[in-house]
């Protein structure tokens, strides 16, 4: 029958790996030295995910689980709560482990055998997220088509704004946040929401 797998030792091996990733980043990170940090041999982290990319895949999926905010503050309209929500976005975006899940999902974009489903689900829940956040803050009496449309438009370009500074290294965008939500909006036809 053989011997039960301990969880402790993975969730060891995720929260130590999460560590490891933050100061490391993706290209610093290696089997061997989570192995030495956890304390275990190579070989048990082996048993439990087959290759460095997979075990990385579930370390960054922890790390990119958004955390629960409410569409509608206690305090606030649902804008603000969408401008909280980009904030968020841009300020996970600069964080180490934010830097790092884009790097892997670029890395696993361009890579032929890497499994890419486990990352690009994440990004995609953090969107979907978003989306919502859209939705609730520019929830108009029209057509409905249209309106999904310009929400989806807004979605996508807040999105891409948030993920983006990446790029450039701007740290000013959390600041700005308000005027980039109300600009998306209207740009999108949703400034009357």
């Amino acid at each position: 029958m053989g011997r039960q797998r301990d969880v402790t030792i993975d969730e060891s091996i995720l929260r130590d790996g999460a560590a490891l990733v933050r100061e490391a980043g993706y290209d610093g990170f290696s089997v061997e030295r989570l192995s030495a940090r956890v304390g275990v041999p190579k070989s048990t982290v082996y048993r439990r995910w087959k290759t460095r990319e997979e075990l990385l895949g579930e370390i960054l999926a922890v790390m990119l689980e958004p955390r629960a905010v409410s569409l509608v503050p206690p305090d606030g309209s649902r804008r603000d709560a969408l401008v909280a929500a980009v904030q968020e976005e841009i300020a996970f975006a600069e964080l180490p482990e934010g830097r790092a899940a884009a790097i892997a999902v670029l890395a696993a974009l361009g890579s032929e055998n890497h499994d890419k489903s486990t990352l690009v689900s994440q990004m995609r829940h953090r969107r979907a997220r978003l989306a919502r956040f859209v939705a609730a803050a520019s929830t108009r009496g029209e057509d409905p088509f249209v309106a999904a449309a310009a929400r989806e438009r807004a979605t996508e370009l807040l999105f891409a704004a948030a993920w983006g500074g990446l790029l450039s290294e701007s740290h000013t965008l959390a600041t700005h946040a308000t005027e980039l939500v109300a600009c998306v909006l209207s740009a999108c036809g949703l400034d009357g929401a």
